[in-house]
């Protein structure tokens, strides 16, 4: 059987080629081109709804297949990327592992894919890990799903629990925000007495860096990175850090120096001890037991 369509009523075939049911040359090369050209398109269409930036699904696609524009505070338009390099280049994480928490009820605010919300599963009888980006939130229940934690897609400001948390986290999160003492007094008021709260935030040590220095350190760092991993990874991490998506969401960021993040964070927590990292600054304060506890 010719697994080609018949052509309509009305064609003009050979008589030969009519008693064996054959169709003629010309009739066939057309039906196939129409049968290729059809799979041609849909197989287009396929690769295009599916292409990957960085190994990942492009998101936002509309009918012309350009992306909608995203907020580029937020991680909605790379989440899989993002993940991704938060696993080549985490340094924050191997800190917060070295501080030994430990103990009943902890909230991840701004967690991001999970990562340090799965680590900190470890030692917590339960951990609610919360984030504002719903695409990162899907990314950490699939990739980092544990019976311990519960993801949610909301903004560290409208957590509300009246338990309180034996610890309260926020890591990287805190510059995204308009109103930073609001944010903190907030989380203040969720760690319960005896707890603690440690927060880590980026800090800027020349104001209002520009998208070309911010690709001159992409360079720098990519002769780190050579020496510390695959090559193929380490170029990914470059292509990444002076993609438009991510040098966008940079232009959007806006940092406190370390002196203004001790003396603003300070306020709200006094007597906090203060560390300084690399790229960020951390604070860690306990709130004291009884009925003057602050």
């Amino acid at each position: 059987m010719n697994p080609l369509p018949v052509p309509s009523i009305g064609t003009n075939r050979p008589i030969a080629d009519r008693a064996i049911g054959r169709e003629p040359a010309d009739a066939t090369r057309s039906a196939s081109r129409r049968w290729f050209g059809a799979r041609a398109r849909s197989a287009v269409r396929t690769w295009v709804g599916t292409r990957t930036w960085f190994g990942t699904r492009k998101p936002f696609l509309t009918k012309s297949m350009k992306p909608l524009k995203a907020d580029p505070r937020l991680f909605d338009a790379f989440a899989g990327d993002y993940d991704r390099y938060a696993g080549l280049c985490d340094p924050l994480g191997e800190w917060l592992a070295g501080l030994e928490l430990t103990g009943d009820r902890a909230l991840d605010a701004g967690c991001g894919s999970g990562r340090h919300a799965l680590a900190l599963a470890g030692s917590y009888t339960e951990v609610l890990a919360a984030d504002v980006s719903a695409p990162l939130i899907e990314v950490a229940r699939i990739r980092r799903s544990h019976q311990r934690i519960r993801y949610e897609v909301a903004s560290l400001t409208d957590v509300h629990d009246g338990e309180g948390f034996d610890l309260v986290l926020s890591m990287g999160t805190l510059h995204h925000l308009s109103d930073l003492g609001a944010a903190l007094a907030h989380l203040k008021s969720l760690v319960r007495p005896g707890g603690e709260i440690v927060l880590v935030d980026n800090v800027a040590t020349v104001p209002g860096a520009t998208r070309r220095q911010y690709i001159a350190g992409a360079a720098r760092e990519l002769a780190h990175d050579l020496r510390r991993m695959r090559a193929r990874d380490a170029w990914w991490l470059y292509r990444f850090r002076t993609g438009a998506v991510w040098l966008d969401h940079l232009m959007s960021d806006h940092y406190l120096t370390r002196a203004q993040y001790r003396d603003r964070y300070g306020e709200v927590f006094p007597g906090a001890d203060f560390v300084d990292l690399s790229f960020a600054t951390a604070m860690r304060w306990r709130r004291t037991i009884g009925p003057t506890a602050g």
